[in-house]
């Protein structure tokens, strides 16, 4: 296929430019892969309620039907609901790490169009495995099912989604204007997750059956597949997957093309810049990429949130980084960048230097008030304190799509995607433990000290911000 025919939909040019083409991707793909994230926590929480009574207290829960969350608010319960959140959180990161080699590799050889289907496929077979194993009634199989099922999720988590899409939109838009395209990007990706954060917990407390969740995942996965296909161009044609191979020598043997899905971590070690943001990467994604997850914990485990509460917390989170995203990020770059600027005048670089400055006060700032937040989301007792903190986390949001716009400038146009790829892998080891500490914090102080974790986080993610100011810019 030449380049010319992949730049060309299936169904012929359209004059909606792609960058424009990919937004509906994000908000859709992202809405899909977190609508049932409410219903199955409680499954989860259900499930492991339901086998505790079994062997302790069978005549204390009905025989068929949900608990009532009174008796699963026993402290034996959640700590088992604890580690395993934290068991899948561990396999998320595993599928990070996987994902983000796999689906990097897959964008430089093949293009990006073809890693965006690959992970959206895999999060519509995640939702049929699911309904798989709720039709089932051996025990055995079931569990079977939901292991099959956490391995598609692990690889489809809404980050993996992200990245894809950022790749694609690295080779389309220019450097001034790549934060702000990142940022509402971003932003309009938090909007699914706004969106299914109270259509799922709706669907599931209006039905009383948790599979119809899963159906209407399904129902949605489905057409976005086929809109990729169909619509979507490819970002990234066959003549610059060449020279890029050409630049890289990634040919040759089976070993060879083996070792150049991990090559881009190479580059990290060459430079300084990249290394600090490496580390930067790490740093933040070990205290922080469990926040959401310990939140979650926090409310349903310790305040006894419902699934619709939940969501709504959810749902408050992600419209507050909606408008973060999509109006304060490049209303704050477009202010500061001429500020900036002209304080660097008369010095060399002065754009770039005034862009790298913006990107990492608005780095750093966010991950400071991230920390404040989950510490007064820990701290205080009442609903409205709570959503206040909730409002306050979603504000720090600017600080994902802004550093990987740092990221991207770090090198040439050509390398972007691979060296993007290098930091989310590291990211992606920052993923795999966080579960490993912060839930082991969390298993371990949930029923006495249970705000603990966010101390800890705050900690992590403040020094992790701190790392940035060792680049000279």
């Amino acid at each position: 296929m030449t380049s010319n025919h992949e730049e060309t939909p299936l169904l012929g040019q359209s004059r909606i430019p792609p960058a424009t083409l990919i937004i509906p991707v994000a908000i859709i793909s992202r809405l899909a892969s977190r609508l049932p994230s409410t219903t199955t926590l409680h499954i989860i929480q259900q499930l492991l309620c339901r086998i505790w009574y079994a062997s302790h207290d069978p005549e204390s829960v009905p025989p068929i039907g949900r608990i009532p969350d009174d008796l699963c608010a026993i402290p034996a319960v959640k700590q088992k609901y604890v580690a395993t959140v934290t068991t899948m959180a561990l396999c998320e990161g595993i599928g990070y790490m996987v994902a983000y080699s796999a689906l990097g590799f897959l964008a430089s050889r093949l293009g990006r169009k073809p890693a965006i289907v690959t992970v959206v496929g895999v999060g519509l077979g995640a939702n049929l495995v699911m309904l798989a194993s709720m039709a089932v009634s051996s025990l055995t199989v079931q569990l079977s099912l939901l292991a099959l099922w956490m391995i598609f999720d692990a690889l489809s988590q809404p980050l993996i989604i992200v990245f894809v899409i950022d790749l694609y939109l690295v080779d389309l838009v220019r450097s001034e204007d790549r934060t702000t395209a990142l940022s509402s990007l971003w932003g309009w990706s938090t909007l699914g997750t706004a969106l299914s954060s109270a259509i799922g917990g709706t669907i599931t407390g209006a039905s009383n059956r948790d599979a119809v969740v899963y159906c209407v995942a399904v129902a949605i996965w489905t057409p976005l597949l086929a809109y990729i296909y169909f619509l979507v161009p490819e970002s990234f044609p066959k003549n610059k997957r060449d020279e890029l191979l050409a630049a890289t020598q990634g040919g040759g043997s089976g070993w060879r093309k083996f070792r150049a899905i991990f090559e881009p971590l190479a580059e990290l070690a060459r430079s300084w810049r990249l290394g600090i943001c490496a580390l930067h990467a790490l740093l933040v994604d070990l205290g922080g990429s469990y926040g959401v997850t310990a939140m979650l914990v926090f409310l349903t485990g310790v305040q006894r949130y419902t699934p619709q509460e939940a969501g709504y917390a959810l749902t408050t989170l992600s419209l507050v980084s909606v408008a973060v995203l999509t109006v304060v990020v490049p209303y704050t770059v477009s202010m500061l960048r001429p500020m900036y600027t002209q304080r660097l005048e008369g010095e060399t670089d002065t754009a770039a230097r005034a862009r790298d400055r913006v990107d990492v006060h608005i780095i750093f700032t966010s991950w400071c008030i991230d920390a404040v937040a989950y510490i007064l989301l820990g701290s205080v007792t009442s609903r409205l304190g709570q959503f206040a903190a909730v409002v306050l986390i979603g504000c720090s949001a600017a600080r994902a799509p802004v550093f990987r716009s740092f990221v991207v400038a770090s090198v040439e146009p050509l390398k972007q995607g691979q060296t993007l790829a290098a930091i989310e892998m590291t990211a992606g080891f920052g993923k795999l433990l966080s579960p490993v500490l912060m839930g082991g914090i969390l298993s371990a102080t949930v029923s006495t000290i249970p705000q603990l974790v966010f101390y800890v986080q705050g900690a992590i993610v403040v020094s992790g911000a701190m790392v940035l100011f060792l680049i000279r810019f």
